[in-house]
């Protein structure tokens, strides 16, 4: 009669033991997709231009100042494995993960331009550096300014998941390519003489590539609830193109191109919430905040009213600064 009862102990010892071994390889193989939608706050330089002028000299600073604060909408998937593969004399599991994001905004400002208290015009430069148009009490121009923002980018990472007391934690590298496409349609017109009209349409693009090194963390506070959270540091090289073209109704008109290249770094945070339901499958909240250091500012060109002289147009480069607020669905594979 004892010999049933070994029997029978060992083979529900041999089953626990295999159902304990699924389970640890199954938490070792953490491999998801995620899907995430939300609100884009864009913080940039803005779209300036209209300077008085006397001489070289802009009076009063820029008249025309449009553009910096933009809303728009965005979308990011991530797919994420990890195997189980030990590396570091069994200090961490390696991980594999790629994510990209699409956002876009966009807005139309309007705006009337007259004299500065001085007297002196707001003037609009062709690209060329002759007169475009000038501005008066008498005779005021009303603007409209079209700006239209497409950012998005991704990255490809290689790194180290490892277990903590209460969560996990992974350093992961590799590859990052962002791009930021800006269109700027200006329309001019004299309320007076409709016929009178200064336009211009201009593109802004720039690419970044570099590498993106991050640390994120992730632990569960209850069954179903779970917080995580990642910080990246981006080393990239900046490229940008400019093209523009104007017109106006006294006839006349010109084309610019314009290029700039250099180093440039990004820092981005993400925090986020979700809840896990018994099938892994997640639903959670995100809040992301990314400062990038070199972004294109169009410096257009000014100059004196007889267009004998005049300051060209030019690159100079500013800061962005993007928040992102959205929900995440997360499923395991």
């Amino acid at each position: 009669m004892r010999l049933p009862r070994i029997i029978v102990f060992a083979i529900l010892s041999s089953i626990g033991t295999i159902n304990y071994s699924a389970a640890t390889e199954t938490n070792s193989l953490d491999s998801y997709f995620k899907v995430d939608v939300g609100m884009m706050v864009f913080d940039l330089p803005a779209y300036k231009d209209g300077f008085g002028v006397v001489g070289l000299a802009p009076v009063s600073g820029p008249f025309f100042d449009k553009g910096e604060h933009q809303v728009g909408v965005s979308l990011g998937m991530t797919g994420r494995h990890v195997t189980n593969h030990q590396l570091w004399s069994n200090k961490g599991l390696l991980v594999f993960e790629a994510s990209g994001f699409y956002s876009k905004a966009d807005d139309t400002y309007n705006s009337i331009l007259g004299s500065d208290l001085a007297g002196n015009n707001i003037r609009f430069a062709l690209f060329n550096g002759s007169n475009g148009y000038n501005s008066t009490n008498a005779s005021p121009l009303s603007y409209r300014l079209s700006s239209d923002i497409e950012y998005y980018g991704g990255t490809a990472s290689i790194g180290i998941e490892t277990e903590l007391s209460r969560g996990k934690i992974s350093y992961q590298i590799g590859p990052q390519l962002l791009r930021l496409d800006q269109q700027f349609s200006l329309r001019g017109t004299n309320p007076s003489d409709p016929t009178s009209f200064y336009n211009r349409d201009e593109s802004l693009e720039t690419r970044y590539l570099g590498a993106r090194f991050s640390v994120s963390g992730r632990t569960k506070i209850s069954q179903h609830v779970a917080f995580s959270g990642e910080l990246g540091l981006s080393v990239l090289s900046m490229r940008a193109q400019y093209d523009g073209v104007d017109n106006r109704s006294l006839g006349g008109g010109s084309s610019l191109s314009l290029q700039r290249a250099q180093r440039a770094f990004s820092v981005d945070l993400t925090v986020g919430a979700s809840y896990v339901f018994a099938s892994a499958t997640e639903i959670g909240i995100k809040i992301a905040t990314s400062y990038l250091d070199k972004v294109p500012e169009i410096v257009h060109p000014t100059g004196s009213t007889g267009a004998g002289n005049f300051v060209p147009a030019s690159l100079k480069t500013d800061h962005m600064v993007t928040t992102t607020v959205g929900i995440e669905w997360t499923v395991p594979f």
